[in-house]
């Protein structure tokens, strides 16, 4: 297996693993996050769903593509007016498509990356 393919089976799996864990739960993947990650750190901003919540829907940035009008995407970067990217989907990604603000990314990149920022010896774990 090439690096990009194995690279490929990896992210694959990570995907997956989001809907595995929602089928032992017995739960979607959403409120598992909100009950196991978001909640107990005080976020109420994160969710899969942005079109569901107009209070962060109102707050994303909006879309740019290459114009598909020039060929080998060396097209000027345009506004992009399509269906939101998870208009047709049906479960969350797992290893994707979580939205939430920035200082709530900060919150959780500083306990995933163990900074001691948020949490130290002295804090607890």
């Amino acid at each position: 297996m090439c690096p990009r393919q194995e690279s490929h089976a990896r992210y694959r799996k990570r995907v997956a693993s989001g809907g595995y864990l929602a089928r032992v739960m017995g739960i979607d993947l959403e409120t598992w996050f909100q009950q196991h990650i978001a909640a107990p750190l005080g976020i109420t901003d994160l969710t899969f769903w942005p079109e569901r919540h107009p209070e962060l829907l109102s707050r994303l940035p909006e879309m740019t593509i290459r114009d598909p009008s020039v060929l080998g995407s060396k097209g000027k970067m345009v506004h992009y007016t399509g269906p939101p990217i998870t208009s047709d989907v049906a479960e969350e990604f797992g290893g994707e498509g979580a939205y939430t603000s920035a200082l709530s990314l900060k919150v959780l990149h500083s306990l995933l990356v163990d900074d001691k920022k948020l949490l130290s010896k002295e804090t607890g774990h």
